[in-house]
C-alpha cells in the first residue's frame, strides 16, 4: 500500500473509531424505542450496521499489517480499539490471531509486541467450531520460522497444544523439528489429538515424514520413543520408499503386523 493511501486509511479509520460513540449506542437505541423515534431508530440501526462494517474491516486490515511485519499499522490498529486476540477464519487454516499470523511470516519484532502486551499464546480450543484454531507455534512450525519456533517456546507455548510437531514434519522442516523435539514434543501423538483430547485415528509426525519421503525427518523421529504401529512400515512400503523402509526394520518396526 502507498503511503499516501495508508495516510488516507488510518485518518478514516480514526475519525470513524473518534464519532462512533456520537453515531451510535445501544442506550441511545434503547431510548429512541422507548420514545418512538421511528427515524432515529432506523438512523441508529443503520449506523449499528455501519459500525459493525469498519470493525470488520478493522480487523481484517490488522491481520494483513501483521502478516506483513508492519509495525506501525499493527500498532494503530491497536491504538484504535482492535482486539489484539481477534481471530479470523481462512479456508484451510481455521480460526487463527494476528500473532499466528506474524509468526508464519517469521516477523519476530511484532511478534515480541504482541507477546509483550499479552496475546494468547495458546488460542482455546472451542468445540462449537467447524476448524481448529491455529495456534501461533503450529503456524511457525508449519512454514518453517526457527527463530519464531522459538521465541513462542521461550514465551511459553504449549509445545504439543496444536501439534506443532505435525506440522512441521509434514512439511518436512526439519531444523523446526528438532526444535521441538528438544523442547519436548511428544512424537506419538497423532494428528487426531487435539490439546490432549482424542478425535479418532490420525497420522503421526513418523507416518507424514514417510508421506513426504523425507528421510531426514524420518531418522530424527526415529531417535525418539516411538510406537511404530503395523501401517508405519506398511507406508513406507506401499510408497516404495526402501531406504526409509530399512530404517523402519532397523529400529524395530514389525513388518509381519498387519496395517490397520
Amino acid at each position: 500500500m502507498r503511503t499516501k493511501d495508508m495516510e488516507a486509511m488510518k485518518i478514516l479509520f480514526e475519525a470513524v473509531h473518534n464519532e462512533s460513540p456520537r453515531l451510535y449506542s445501544p442506550a441511545a437505541l434503547k431510548s429512541a424505542i422507548e420514545n418512538e423515534g421511528h427515524k432515529e431508530v432506523e438512523r441508529l440501526r443503520q449506523a449499528e450496521r455501519f459500525l459493525q462494517q469498519v470493525i470488520q474491516l478493522k480487523n481484517v486490515c490488522f491481520h494483513k499489517a501483521a502478516s506483513r511485519g508492519d509495525m506501525e499499522l499493527v500498532k494503530f490498529f491497536l491504538g484504535i480499539g482492535v482486539d489484539a486476540d481477534i481471530d479470523i477464519f481462512k479456508e484451510s487454516i481455521g480460526y487463527q490471531t494476528a500473532l499466528a499470523v506474524a509468526s508464519a511470516g517469521g516477523h519476530l519484532d511484532v511478534m515480541e509486541y504482541l507477546i509483550s502486551i499479552g496475546a494468547r499464546l495458546n488460542p482455546p480450543f472451542d468445540r462449537n467450531r467447524k476448524c481448529w484454531d491455529r495456534s501461533p507455534l503450529t503456524a511457525a512450525s508449519e512454514e518453517g520460522m526457527l527463530e519464531a519456533v522459538e521465541v513462542l517456546l521461550q514465551a511459553g507455548a504449549n509445545v504439543d497444544g496444536d501439534l506443532g510437531l505435525y506440522a512441521a514434519v509434514s512439511k518436512g522442516h526439519l531444523l523446526v523439528a528438532r526444535c521441538l523435539l528438544e523442547a519436548g514434543s511428544d512424537a506419538n501423538l497423532a494428528q487426531g489429538w487435539h490439546k490432549g483430547v482424542s478425535y479418532g485415528e490420525g497420522n503421526t509426525p513418523l507416518e507424514a515424514a514417510i508421506q513426504g519421503a523425507n528421510n531426514e525427518v524420518v531418522a530424527a523421529l526415529l531417535e525418539e520413543r516411538l510406537h511404530l504401529r503395523g501401517r508405519v512400515p506398511y507406508s513406507a512400503a506401499e510408497k516404495g520408499f526402501f531406504s526409509i523402509l530399512q530404517r523402519l526394520i532397523d529400529a524395530g518396526a514389525e513388518i509381519n503386523v498387519r496395517a490397520i
